[in-house]
């Protein structure tokens, strides 16, 4: 399935023209976060830690981008969610770096701006939507069409991909837990019966960042897809 959706004579021509059609199933695949949490990324977001090109998930600290018109504070499903991810060899390889520059010289702060934050039809307020609705439903159609899987599906199954080959490859449950942000009771299916993923939030949030880097680090080098990022 993962070889249809990346398959270059669709996908391409699909999202050529819009970059969060490019780049958040490729981000979703190789860090396993939640499609909103990728949709609402600043270009602030992506820097290094520890020697490491990361994602960092977070909140937003107190600074100047909170007062910006039409630009709403970041969500997160719950405390486990807030973490640093290093950003995948082959998101690098794929040029997204190149991309953020991009972004940042031309002076925007959100990493997506084509998508926009929901907004009351009638006062034209920020609501309860947050910048993924638009990429959920285009990703959807995209994925009926050239895949032919039913409504439904879309972007989470990454996440459920990334940790099932995660623990397949032997990665450690907490390491898992700090690279996906995963909370207790978030499993599927099968996996719910299971238990496969109980308490993988529970990792020890206390460890420093110069021990759990490079933990991520390998556990994501050990994520063989079968695919080749456009």
């Amino acid at each position: 399935t993962l070889a249809k959706i990346f398959n270059p004579d669709t996908f391409e021509p699909w999202a050529r023209k819009f970059p969060h059609r490019w780049w958040i199933p490729s981000i979703a695949l190789h860090t396993g976060a939640r499609v909103e949490e990728i949709a609402q990324l600043r270009a602030a977001d992506i820097g290094m830690d520890q020697g490491v090109m990361c994602f960092f998930f977070k909140p937003l600290g107190e600074d100047a981008e909170h007062t910006v018109v039409g630009m709403r504070e970041k969500s997160f499903k719950n405390d486990s969610s807030s973490r640093v991810v290093p950003v995948a060899q082959a998101l690098l390889d794929a040029g997204l770096m190149q991309y953020v520059e991009e972004v940042r010289q031309a002076g925007l702060l959100r990493l997506f701006p084509q998508l926009k934050a929901g907004t009351c039809r009638k006062t034209g307020e920020l609501n309860g939507a947050g910048y993924s609705v638009g990429h959920v439903m285009q990703f959807a159609a995209y994925l009926r069409k050239t895949t032919g899987l039913k409504s439904g599906i879309g972007s989470h199954a990454f996440r459920h991909t990334l940790v099932t080959a995660l623990r397949t490859a032997g990665q450690s449950k907490d390491v898992v837990a700090s690279i996906t942000g995963h909370s207790e009771g978030e499993y599927e299916g099968d996996d719910a019966r299971e238990g496969k993923y109980r308490n993988l939030d529970r990792y020890t949030a206390c460890e420093s960042s110069e021990s759990l880097r490079p933990k991520q680090v390998q556990a994501l080098a050990s994520f063989k897809p079968g695919v080749v990022l456009p």
